[in-house]
């Protein structure tokens, strides 16, 4: 929402900035009782360029990580996706080469377009089972570098942690596990 009402706001003095520089240099160009007229061409100029500028911006966005684009995808699902909350007790923790060369997590999965020819994924993953609509879903965490032993630890202290699905497609799921970097002792 914030994002479209910036591009119209872009749009509208990008626009205004445009037809100011072309109205302006018209004037100067045709009205010849101002001494050298032509001169007050090139700052109108100016004023075109930079509207041309902000109409550019709209159609080609600053350059985002990979990152932000799975936290926006990550965002989507948890605002339109049905909460559910997973018991940690009943997961495991796997290699993340195990889970067939990828992170298992659909946002990741999204951008990287599921390439499995780049190796295997380091760290390990939380991998669940969990009954939704009376089918059985497998949802796997993003990798991380912790060792086995931590994920362990982090996952017994936290207990639960909320999964997101989109109900229309369950293939599409953020399995929340920001926990793994909270501090677990003070």
């Amino acid at each position: 929402m914030a994002r479209t009402i910036s591009a119209i706001i872009k749009f509208i003095i990008g626009s205004f900035l445009i037809i100011i520089g072309i109205k302006a240099s018209q004037f100067f160009y045709y009205y010849d009782r101002i001494p050298h007229h032509e001169w007050y061409i090139a700052p109108c100029l100016i004023f075109i360029v930079a509207g041309l500028m902000l109409l550019w911006r709209i159609v080609k966005p600053a350059n985002r990580s990979l990152r932000e684009i799975v936290q926006d995808v990550q965002q989507d699902i948890q605002k339109t996706g049905t909460k559910y909350t997973i018991d940690l007790s009943t997961c495991r923790i796997v290699p993340a080469a195990e889970e067939d060369g990828t992170t298992g997590n659909y946002s990741w999965n999204i951008v990287a377009g599921e390439d499995k020819s780049a190796g295997p994924t380091p760290g390990h993953v939380i991998v669940c089972d969990m009954e939704i609509a009376g089918r059985s879903h497998h949802f796997v965490s993003e990798a991380t570098d912790l060792e086995k032993i931590a994920i362990t630890f982090k996952m017994t202290n936290q207990k639960t942690t909320p999964l997101y699905v989109d109900p229309m497609d369950p293939s599409r799921y953020y399995l929340d596990t920001r926990f793994f970097t909270q501090r677990v002792y003070h």
